[in-house]
């Protein structure tokens, strides 16, 4: 007998593959739809992330904190610039002595304890600083800069600080010249340093927090744009004008940015601080004052923003002014404003005129009002002396007028033949030095 085998055909098991591609989320629809979950979920995620740190940052600002930064290895102090102790300047006219940089100042000299110091030169090669015996008008020493200096030498202990605009900050003994140390700012410095307490402050494209001893860094603080006018210090804050038209407000003990306000013109020339009183010169002769003590609010500009919309829209009240906002005048007449000094109770601007021409403006310092004002025949020169009751201030082709600081009356002027190339500074004991466009440094008395 034969067995016969049974070769009925077994169903297939196996996946059904094409069954599986049909699902669903592996229809082009759905892996479109998976696609864009994924990209709102990180989105989400990214934009959280950035609202959280806003927020982080801004409290931080706002309560100033920040991490421990190095202190300082001296105590060292650059002397402010007003000095109410300063005598009445009673010029006679009557040259003490001459000394020939043989190039024209760069920015007005330096006067210390007996010391003129003067930066000098029309180009790179002939860039260079002196010392000068203001006794007798001999020469100490003179050092080569390699480059050009625009703003003044500032002394503090045993050293003279320097910045040019190759971007390097020179710390010379002040004995013999000799360089001390050096520190490469990367760009163009902008302004004099400023130290206080063992602490050198200055700007290029950031500002600088350096050991004033040693010039190591102790913090750096970057703006947008850059630093284009020199800083101010007053109450532990910095003021630092950017090129994205921004008033920075920044720490000076960890360089943490306590506020930001936006300028509603264009600057010309350095700020000047006025106790808590940041005064702000700029193009069209307007003058606006902020308050150097406010603090931004966290998300403060996100809801005045939108404060601003709605007001233009017509669907809400009047913003609020801006933080910081003190006073502005917009009254008066010239090209340009800048900054020549205050005293207790009065900020003093210089103005020019697109025809050359100048004047000498008093505003009071917590109004911003006008008390009187002085034409001048030519471009004023900053910054002022203030000396007794006096404003003394240089102008480019007359030469030297002082200006009673209450009543604006003119009490005397010195003629300078072919004009002054910085603007003049007095020594402690009343000896007027001017600078002439000729390379001749002259004491007067």
């Amino acid at each position: 007998m034969q067995h016969t085998t049974d070769e009925t055909p077994q169903p297939d098991r196996s996946p059904d593959l094409s069954y599986r591609k049909l699902r669903w989320w592996n229809t082009p629809v759905g892996v479109l739809r998976a696609k864009r979950r994924r990209i709102r979920t990180f989105s989400a995620v990214a934009a959280l992330v950035v609202a959280v740190t806003v927020v982080a940052t801004s409290l931080l600002n706002y309560c100033g904190l920040a991490l421990p930064v190095p202190e300082p290895t001296s105590g060292i102090s650059a002397k402010p610039a007003f000095n109410p102790s300063l005598p009445e300047i009673k010029t006679a006219a009557t040259t003490h002595w001459e000394f020939d940089l043989g190039q024209p100042l760069s920015a007005p000299p330096t006067a210390a304890e007996g010391i003129v110091y003067a930066v000098s030169g029309t180009t790179a090669d002939s860039g260079a600083i002196s010392s000068i015996d203001v006794s007798d008008g001999s020469q100490e020493w003179t050092v080569g800069l390699d480059s050009l200096a625009d703003y003044s030498p500032v002394v503090a202990g045993d050293l003279v600080f320097i910045g040019t605009r190759a971007g390097n900050l020179l710390a010379l003994d002040r004995d013999t010249g000799a360089t001390v140390w050096t520190a490469d700012l990367e760009s163009s410095v902008v302004g004099s340093a400023i130290v206080r307490a063992g602490v050198l402050y200055i700007a290029s494209t950031s500002v600088f927090a350096l050991d004033a001893a040693t010039g190591d860094q102790i913090w750096r603080h970057e703006v947008g744009g850059g630093v284009s006018r020199p800083l101010s210090l007053s109450r532990g804050v910095i003021s630092a004008i950017s090129s994205d038209g921004n008033v920075n407000l920044i720490n000076a003990g960890n360089g943490r940015r306590r506020l930001t306000f936006p300028l509603w013109f264009s600057t010309s020339a350095a700020p000047l601080v006025h106790g808590t009183t940041l005064v702000i010169p700029g193009d069209r002769a307007f003058v606006q004052a902020l308050d150097i003590e406010q603090r931004d609010i966290p998300m403060e500009k996100a809801v005045r923003y939108w404060w601003t919309k709605l007001w233009l829209w017509d669907m809400a009240p009047r913003p609020p002014l801006p933080r910081g906002y003190l006073w502005q005048n917009r009254t008066l007449d010239g090209d340009t404003a800048f900054a020549l000094g205050s005293d207790y109770n009065s900020v003093f601007i210089g103005i020019s005129q697109v025809d050359g021409t100048g004047a000498i403006v008093a505003l009071d310092a917590a109004s911003g009002e006008a008390s009187w004002e002085v034409a001048a025949e030519s471009r004023i020169l900053a910054p002022a002396i203030l000396a007794g009751t006096s404003v003394v201030v240089g102008t480019e082709q007359t030469g030297v007028i002082a200006v009673d600081r209450q009543t604006g009356v003119v009490r005397w002027q010195l003629s300078v033949e072919g004009g002054l190339a910085s603007a003049p500074v007095v020594t402690g004991d009343g000896l007027l030095l001017v600078p002439t466009d000729s390379g001749l440094l002259k004491a007067v008395r």
